[in-house]
């Protein structure tokens, strides 16, 4: 009887949050939709090139030829391959700063979504905090990573940063991200150089999500466990 009483109790205290919440379409570069590597010179269908000196469609380079072809950009991984600006594929192209933008959705919040209530917890989007995480490398400067024009970090100043991952992470959290569509940002700067200077990006990206009971329930879940701990007492 007690762990049935503190189980239905735990779920009444949970049961204003609950929703089918989800994240859907976020990927790495150079994948398909299964989260599969693309050949070469396939086009991504889930990063752009925006706001750059070159804009439109990224594409996939041929494995096997520089800048992949020894001591330059990190080898493709078997999540994620390199991409650049479709007419420029393992070519030179211009400097100036690069914008891989991708978009995302967080599917199932309340209606509105937005902080919950406006109340204590601005940290948490209709109950729930969210995260995301990942690493990238860039062709040049790694200027860094934004969430719905918000850095969250990924800056890479290494002297070779086509060969240095760089982190970044939001931690969880509710704020930066949007009930519906969201937007990722790689922003890189491609330097000025009188040799070959190509430009690209490899990154990996992952998200999760987490409910938090609002300070009502948590204060219902703390006066039912001790309810049942007087209970459990008295029948002693």
């Amino acid at each position: 009887m007690y762990w049935k009483g503190w189980t239905i109790l735990f779920l009444a205290g949970f049961a204003g949050t609950v929703h089918a919440v989800s994240i859907t379409g976020l990927y790495g570069t150079g994948v398909n939709n299964n989260g599969t590597a693309l050949g070469d010179t396939a086009t991504d269908g889930h990063y752009t090139l925006v706001d750059s000196p070159v804009n439109g469609a990224a594409r996939t380079p041929l494995t096997g030829y520089f800048p992949l072809n020894g001591p330059y950009w990190l080898p493709d991984q078997g999540t994620s391959r390199w991409i650049a600006p479709g007419s420029t594929i393992n070519g030179d192209a211009p400097a100036g700063l690069y914008v891989y933008r991708t978009k995302f959705m967080i599917e199932g919040l309340g209606s509105g979504g937005g902080p919950l209530n406006n109340g204590p917890n601005p940290e948490t989007l209709d109950g729930y905090r969210f995260r995301l995480w990942g690493r990238w490398a860039s062709d040049d400067i790694g200027i860094g990573v934004y969430l719905n024009g918000s850095y969250i970090g990924g800056t890479n100043e290494a002297e070779r940063p086509w060969a240095t991952w760089a982190s970044f992470d939001t931690g969880f959290t509710g704020q930066m991200f949007k009930a519906g569509e969201n937007t990722l940002e790689f922003r890189v700067q491609n330097a000025v150089f009188a040799g070959r200077n190509p430009t690209g990006i490899q990154a990996q990206v992952h998200g999760a999500f987490q409910a938090v009971p609002e300070p009502a329930s948590l204060s219902a879940i703390a006066a039912g466990g001790l309810l049942l701990l007087r209970r459990r007492k008295r029948s002693k």
